[in-house]
């Protein structure tokens, strides 16, 4: 019977270090072992403070509003900022054309 205890007195004893945890082979208490040197818990409930901002909506959801709640896609982003670039790089006397892999440029000095 002692040696019973003397056996499994090691497994009961709190882990003192992160190396103690990996020597469990268990998921789950492994994780709980863990979980006992992360931070501490917080109260995970619902906050029942209402936050300050609360009446006004963030600005992204009103233009997803204006879209039928509809967000934009990224490669419709990436393509209308490459021609809101290339409008002003126009009015500043450069203009770019791409075909395939070459880029043909031309600067205009004469133009501010």
């Amino acid at each position: 019977m002692a040696a019973l205890l003397l056996a499994f007195a090691p497994a009961q004893a709190a882990p003192r270090s992160i190396g103690d945890c990996e020597k469990i082979s268990e998921a789950d208490a492994y994780n709980r072992c863990l979980a006992g040197f992360g931070p501490a818990a917080r109260g995970g409930g619902v906050s029942r403070e209402i936050p300050a901002r609360a009446d006004r909506a963030p600005a992204g959801a009103m233009r997803a509003a204006g879209r039928g709640g509809r967000a934009k896609p990224p490669w419709l982003a990436a393509r209308q900022a490459e021609g809101r670039r290339r409008m002003m790089d126009r009015r500043r006397g450069i203009v770019t054309e791409r075909r395939g892999e070459r880029i043909r440029a031309t600067i205009d000095l004469k133009r501010k």
